[in-house]
């Protein structure tokens, strides 16, 4: 009978340490499970595959200098196998995926600023990545609005910050 009450104390312990698992494994049911990358007609297609269906597109930002592109996924543990992956398609340059506590963070490393969409798709987030506009060369020739007199006399009357209708700024500026 004395064996029996260590054994019980034990066993209660033992018990709440697997309910304590349990817990925890509940609380980051999800988990990144497959990575991929194509290219379809100029844009960059990612595709980032869960073991659970996503309830929404996760927070995401993006950084200018340098260019990166960040996806937080919450109450996630990362199953991939790998924590980075040289990419070379386009403005993509490679990715990082990284897991601080119960949330997994997906970074693409870009050559320069683009425009991203995200979408969920079942257990799919698919992340387009468009790239810029191409940029105007400006031509040969510059346009004159007015030519400029030697012996006139220029100055600025009066500078004015304003608001407009949308909560845009403007800049009123009064010249001679």
């Amino acid at each position: 009978m004395k064996i029996l009450k260590g054994v019980v104390p034990a066993l209660l312990l033992f018990t709440a340490w697997l309910a304590g698992i349990g817990t925890a494994a509940a609380q980051q049911a999800n988990s990144i499970e497959g990575f991929d990358v194509t290219q379809q007609s100029g844009s960059i297609v990612v595709r980032v595959t869960t073991r659970e269906p996503m309830q929404g597109v996760p927070p995401n930002f993006t950084v200018a200098n340098p260019s990166r592109i960040a996806f937080d996924f919450p109450k996630t543990v990362k199953e991939l196998g790998r924590n980075a992956q040289e990419i070379g398609q386009g403005e993509l340059r490679s990715m990082n995926l990284v897991q601080a506590g119960d949330k997994a963070r997906l970074v693409l490393n870009l050559r320069r600023a683009v425009v991203h969409e995200a979408r969920v798709d079942g257990r799919n987030l698919i992340i387009t990545l468009q790239a810029a506009a191409a940029s105007v060369t400006p031509s040969d020739k510059v346009a004159h609005f007015a030519e400029g007199r030697a012996d006139a006399r220029h100055a600025i009357k009066d500078v004015d910050f304003r608001r407009g209708r949308g909560g845009e700024g403007r800049l009123v500026v009064d010249l001679s």
